[in-house]
């Protein structure tokens, strides 16, 4: 995770994003706060990287690139207002041993957020943010399989805004529109257990969420999801995450799971 110490909406770059639409500063830091203490709540150790001036979405570390085992595949962000972040998360990960893994030049990748690893295969998002070749280089770079999805819906323009996975239990929320035909028949076919989350709550970021065991962390106000969730034995935790919609992102887009 990385601190909110410069975390704010100065730009538009996703449809979430409205400059005169201001996070409250206090609250998102309380919110973020919470987060991080719920986490270390449910047994995670998280680790946090210095923020950097100037760099407003860096709050967002799912961002920052595709963590596997000990290699790191940073990410290549398509809007220039991100750009400045890619060499302080490349030298967080150097720092600690990883090797760091460079996909070829030209391509825009936007790191864990656009991606899903499930048992030795990666789900790998395209359609906004990352470039439809970055599956292939992908799975090349780290030699797993791959299965490709494709986003319709700019309002879900990254993968973790309408899709999450969870470990325990080998299950997918996921929101069907976000999607094209082939994608959605892709992810019935692939995953035991699809739990739909009908519009008005994805609308919500209720897919922006993540597990500790068979515990999830999600947002708050989303009472069907929550309980198909419950119904399908997880405990949940919801947590109001309002000052960071406002930049279109939630809890996992705030989290990058390591490996």
């Amino acid at each position: 995770m990385c601190a909110p110490d410069y975390f704010d909406v100065v730009y538009e770059i996703n449809p979430w994003m409205n400059v005169a639409n201001k996070p409250d500063k206090r609250l998102a830091l309380e919110q973020w706060e919470r987060l991080r203490w719920t986490y270390v709540d449910l047994g995670a150790e998280v680790e946090l990287v210095e923020p950097v001036p100037n760099q407003p979405d860096m709050v967002f570390t799912a961002n920052a690139g595709l963590v596997c085992g000990k290699k790191f595949i940073p990410s290549r962000f398509k809007f220039k207002e991100r750009q400045g972040e890619e060499p302080a998360f490349i030298k967080w990960f150097a720092e600690r041993g990883y090797e760091i893994v460079e996909l070829p030049p030209g391509l825009v990748f936007e790191g864990e957020a656009d991606r899903i690893l499930r048992h030795g295969k990666i789900l790998v998002a395209n359609g906004f943010r990352t470039d439809e070749a970055v599956a292939y280089e992908v799975g090349r770079l780290l030699g797993v399989d791959i299965l490709r999805l494709k986003l319709v819906d700019p309002r879900f323009y990254h993968l973790d805004t309408c899709l999450a996975y969870f470990e325990e239990g080998d299950t997918i929320l996921c929101h069907p529109g976000a999607f094209d035909e082939e994608s959605r028949e892709k992810i019935k076919k692939e995953f035991p257990r699809v739990i739909e989350a009908e519009e008005d709550e994805a609308l919500k970021y209720v897919c922006n969420a993540i597990n500790v065991g068979r515990t999830i962390v999600m947002n708050a106000g989303c009472p069907k999801a929550q309980a198909a969730l419950e119904a399908a034995g997880y405990r949940t935790v919801a947590l109001d995450m309002s000052e960071y919609m406002k930049s279109g992102g939630s809890i996992k887009c705030l989290t990058l799971r390591l490996e």
